[in-house]
């Protein structure tokens, strides 16, 4: 209650002011009253009034990052005309929270102020620092909710990352290194472009191409530090230049039409620039090269629409058949493959995961053939389906296209697989998100592990950016809807500071076509990966190692996830990160590596790919300037040059910058330390030996050192033993002479003599087993089976072997002796102290002959064993191992060696070894027992 009075003058207003509010409430009711005028005279009725004193709360940061040794995080709250209220703090479980209360400890509350509060207040969070390494960020979610007394003001969301301090880079072991010799600007002026780079060994050139200069340049690389510019070839006149190859002097440029949408062209020229032929081939051919034999000539033919998509070729494959030489080439020489023979199976391709992304193309149509690469044997391509997510396989024999198989997708959500998703925070978060990233590989290149064949795939990913059909969006875009089920969490994915500003893909994650997206995909996984081609299946990928590594160490953490145009700090972040483009592997001794470009930060990483379900990590260069834009830009394609093949005999890995349009020359230095070891052979008298560069026909015992041997920094001491030349292979007749191989001499006519199975005394298997074997009544041998096969040996088993029918066990032959009842040659297989050994084949007919075959022999042992075992062959030998029912679990190649095999990581059981030598067959049986 108040009085205001004037002392008799008028009154326009009357400010009332308070310090305090009347009670603890933000709503108030001003009544006004009894207004008189000089004359006591009521000049204004009674009158209420109602207004709100505006309590508010609200986060003081929305978005906040701590280290996971923080300790205890203050969040801050603003309370803003402080009254009576009350408002609940909610935390934020899965999905809206990748961190949990291993990694904090906050509960929801219920948070009470009155009017005597400070503006600022503070809820404690104990950050948990454990020991145990995970996700580079993690993050947790608090909303503000059910206030009462007073309002909520700004965002009711806040999203906290903390970032993990037990998760650290990959340290890379620098068993090889890349050494700097030198960055080469073919253009000279720094305003050109280079996108291929090949290297011809026959004449010590380098081939590369600019596109935007229309140019072929030929390099001369025989100093590798100081290369020059020879000759440059004008490409504009054939229609402008996509790719480049080279094989023995030939130069081979893939010739867009001016009009893309048209077939484009091939064109020959010899090393020195002068043109050889021209051949058509199909629309867009953009990457081009020759098989290993140097045979044909290959192209992948994208096939591009317009930009209106009013048109759309066909994708395709081009296969040039040069063998009769390119000097009689014509367009007879060439077979263009189209994908018209998938169009029927396109609802199956698609259901199995290939991509198709315009509906109103055929499958045909929409296939984008990328990269090409082949087996060594010329006899198999595969070629990357970029855009379709897909992989290609054709036979180089017969000349068709027999497969199109998906690659699936990479889980973000997923430990190890975190990506940095925004632009805009100004902080490193590789975080989990609830993301499917198509892998696309741009550059593909195939190995062979052990007889598999594998696949190394560069996860560039590519969108449809056309004027007629535009898949890229982002998460936070209004148009973009979030099903409401599929993500409760939609409105903290679409902070810019979290997910909102990724960019991702219209074309995919509708499942159910209401409008809403039930699943977010974006394209390239930001990774390398290795894929069993035999199979089909993924084998390896490398995570998050390549924004974790750049963020983790400096000075790549400096200019973290930047454009290859810009040095400015995450502003590739949202759009595919590094972006790995280009790919070679190279085998340096007798390991194999993959090189990777990442096209956007620039550099070359290194992993060691011998064992493709174990990857190591080797080594990472970038050589673009971090203090100021500058250096070398925007790598593409990579070439290995092989120490053999190079100008001063060292291994070089040359990279091609489309950006700076420079060359990047590395030296390939090999840090392994050189080893030592001895090797043992025993071969007959006359026979060849062959151990890496040596070859030896052998006419007495030696010792010898060799070194370098395979390309190796290797000392290996060969001790060899040659055998008399009786001990090839012998008929025993009457009244012959005849040699075992443990030396043992005979008679043929005292009707017996006894051999010592090879590979005695060999891993603890020292018993002495003997095979017997009885010429009987030499002289009366017609229509007689007259050879007895005696195996000795107490306590052993024994298996005799049809040597003539794939190898094959006899039925019921599985004692020591053994009688032929038909022509042919026959062995025994006898397991005795955990190992089994097979005799060499011996031939008996029904005239009285005999011979000893030394065609092969096998060895296992021990047998049963812990999965560590050894096998052993004369010759060399394929072996496959299979399971009990039948299914294949190793392919592996011998060569005249032992190899020890690892099976560890099989169960218990029974499994076969089955063994081709040279026209054998063998099939062993060993056991698994651990």
């Amino acid at each position: 209650n108040a009085v205001v009075t004037n002392n008799g003058n008028a009154i326009d207003t009357v400010i009332l002011n308070f310090s305090t509010p009347f009670s603890n409430a933000s709503s108030y009711t001003l009544t006004v009253s009894n207004i008189l005028n000089a004359d006591n005279v009521l000049m204004v009725c009674p009158y209420t009034y109602s207004f709100t004193y505006n309590t508010s709360i609200e986060f003081a940061n929305n978005f906040i990052v701590v280290n996971e040794n923080h300790g205890t995080l203050n969040l801050q709250l603003n309370f803003n005309n402080p009254s009576n209220c009350t408002v609940d703090l909610v935390v934020l479980d899965v999905p809206h929270s990748t961190a949990d209360s291993a990694d904090f400890t906050l509960a929801t509350q219920t948070l009470n102020f009155t009017s005597n509060s400070l503006s600022s207040q503070f809820v404690s969070i104990p950050i948990i620092d454990d020991n145990q390494a995970e996700q580079h960020a993690e993050y947790f979610v608090l909303v503000l909710r059910n206030a009462v007394g007073c309002a909520i003001s700004g965002d009711t969301i806040a999203t906290i990352y903390i970032k993990d301090n037990d998760r650290t880079a990959p340290t890379p072991n620098q068993e090889i290194e890349l050494v700097h010799i030198a960055s080469f600007d073919p253009s000279g002026s720094n305003n050109s472009t280079c996108e291929v780079v090949v290297y011809d060994s026959a004449s010590q050139k380098l081939i590369t191409n600019s596109a935007v200069a229309g140019v072929v340049d030929i390099i001369d690389f025989s100093n590798p530090s100081a290369p020059s510019v020879i000759n440059s070839i004008n490409m504009n006149v054939y229609g402008g230049v996509t790719s480049v190859a080279v094989n023995n002097g030939i130069i081979a440029v893939a010739s867009p039409n001016v009009n893309e949408q048209l077939d484009g062209s091939v064109v020959f020229f010899d090393i020195s620039g002068n043109f050889l032929s021209q051949v058509t081939v199909g629309a867009l051919p953009d990457m081009i090269t020759f098989t290993p034999d140097g045979t044909k000539v290959i192209t992948a033919n994208e096939g591009e629409p317009n930009n209106s998509y009013t048109i759309d070729p066909e994708g395709s494959v081009s296969i040039i058949d040069i063998s009769n030489g390119i000097s009689n080439l014509t367009q007879s020489n060439v077979t263009t493959l189209y994908f018209t023979s998938f169009n029927a199976q396109e609802s199956a391709l698609i259901a199995a995961g290939v991509r198709k992304t315009k509906s109103t193309s055929t499958l045909s149509q929409d296939l984008e053939p990328e990269y090409i690469t082949i087996n060594a044997q010329s006899t198999k391509a595969w070629v990357s389906l970029q855009e379709n997510n897909a992989i290609a396989e054709i036979d180089l024999i017969n000349n068709n296209i027999t497969d199109i198989w998906a690659l699936g997708t990479k889980d973000v959500s997923l430990f190890g697989n975190g990506y940095d998703v925004s632009d805009n925070n100004n902080e490193i978060l590789i975080a989990n998100w609830p993301i499917k990233s198509f892998y696309q590989p741009d550059a593909i290149k195939q190995f062979n592990i052990n007889g598999t064949n594998y696949l190394i795939t560069a996860n560039e990913g590519d969108e449809k950016n056309y004027t007629g059909l535009n898949e890229r969006t982002t998460v936070g875009a209004n148009s973009y809807v979030l099903d409401s089920i599929a993500f409760p969490n939609a409105a903290m994915l679409k902070r810019s500071y979290n997910l909102g500003r990724m960019r991702v893909s219209t074309l995919n994650g509708d499942f159910d076509n209401d409008g809403d997206f039930d699943e977010i995909y974006s394209v390239g996984s930001r990774s390398f990966s290795i894929f069993n081609a035999d199979t089909k299946q993924l084998v390896y990928d490398s995570g998050d190692d390549f924004e974790l590594f750049t963020a983790l160490t400096s000075p790549y953490n400096s200019i973290f996830n930047s454009d290859h145009e810009t040095n400015s700090f995450k502003n590739r972040s949202r759009a595919k990160g590094p972006e790995p483009e280009g790919i070679t592997i190279a085998k340096i001794c007798n390991r194999t590596y993959g090189f990777i470009s990442l096209e956007r930060l620039g550099g070359v990483m290194v992993y060691n790919i011998s064992d493709p379900s174990n990857v190591t990590f080797v080594d990472y260069k970038n050589t673009r300037n971090f203090a100021s834009y500058g250096g070398d830009n925007g790598p593409e394609t990579i070439t290995f040059i092989p120490s053999n093949q190079s100008p001063d005999g060292e291994a070089y890995i040359i990279v091609a910058n489309e950006i700076s349009g420079t060359l990047t020359i590395f030296k390939v230095q090999d840090n392994v330390p050189a080893q030592q070891f001895n090797t043992t052979a025993s071969i007959c008298q006359g026979q060849t030996f062959n151990f890496g560069a040596l070859n030896l026909t052998a006419s007495g015992n030696y010792t010898q050192t060799f070194t370098n041997i395979y390309g190796c920094d290797s000392i290996v001491n060969l001790n060899l033993t040659v055998n008399p030349i009786s001990q090839g292979i012998h008929t025993v007749s009457a009244c012959s002479t005849y040699t075992w191989i443990n030396g043992v001499t005979y008679t043929s006519n005292n009707n017996t003599a006894t051999h010592l199975l090879p590979n005695a005394a060999i891993n603890g298997c020292d018993s002495v087993v003997t095979l017997n074997l009885t010429i009987i009544n030499v002289n009366n041998m017609v229509n007689q089976n007259g050879i007895t096969l005696t195996a000795v040996q107490s306590g052993a088993t024994y298996q005799w072997i049809d040597c003539d029918n794939n190898d094959a066990p006899i039925i019921g032959a599985t004692q020591q002796s053994f009688t032929p009842s038909v022509n042919g040659r026959y062995a025994v297989e006898i397991t005795y102290n955990g190992c089994t050994r097979t005799s060499f084949c011996i031939t008996v007919n029904s005239v009285g002959l005999a011979e000893y075959d030394t065609d092969y022999s096998l060895l296992i042992y021990p047998n049963p064993s812990n999965g560590l075992f050894t096998v052993e062959c004369n010759k060399n030998v394929e072996l496959e191992i299979y399971d009990a029912i039948g299914r294949s679990i190793l392919k592996k190649q011998i060569f005249n060696n032992r190899e020890l095999i690892d099976l560890g990581n099989v169960p218990n059981g029974i499994y076969f070894l089955k063994a081709n030598a040279e026209g054998h067959q063998q099939v062993n049986k060993f056991v698994i027992s651990k």
